[in-house]
């Protein structure tokens, strides 16, 4: 196992991330402002790209831009071929995370996790298993 727990990568990989999250807000933005306004598109966008934009609760905030654009092409006021894009970027986004430029990985941190090996040394030499001795299989009936 690479990783447990939030990756957060830095350097280019991290850079890219940030101009996937700045992407993915402005067109969130773009397709909810395009035509008609109806009172709740354009606030739910600001609200859902904000975050995106800034990295903080990048993989929720990206999987709820999906739902958003998914109803907006729905509902007609979008092109498959515009949403589609804006789909896949989003779905990256949530695959990926944000990367190391963002307030998630200020919030949680970069951590390395070391992991040790207890040795057989302390033991003594009465608690050493022998042949005859049943497996460990928990509570015996």
């Amino acid at each position: 196992m690479r990783h447990v727990g939030p990756f957060f990568p830095g350097g280019g990989t991290g850079a890219g991330l940030l101009l996937i999250r700045m992407s993915v807000g402005a067109s969130l933005l773009i397709a909810a402002s395009a035509d008609n306004l109806t009172p709740f598109r354009l606030p739910l966008a600001l609200l859902l790209s904000a975050p995106i934009a800034i990295g903080y609760g990048t993989r929720i905030a990206a999987g709820l831009s999906i739902c958003l654009i998914s109803y907006l092409y729905l509902t007609g006021h979008g092109s498959l071929l515009g949403s589609m894009p804006q789909i896949v970027t989003a779905l990256a986004l949530v695959l990926t995370g944000p990367g190391a430029f963002s307030l998630d990985a200020y919030a949680f941190g970069r951590s390395t996790i070391v992991m040790t090996v207890r040795s057989n040394a302390g033991r003594a030499k009465r608690e050493t298993p022998t042949l005859n001795d049943p497996p460990d299989r928990g509570v015996q009936r």
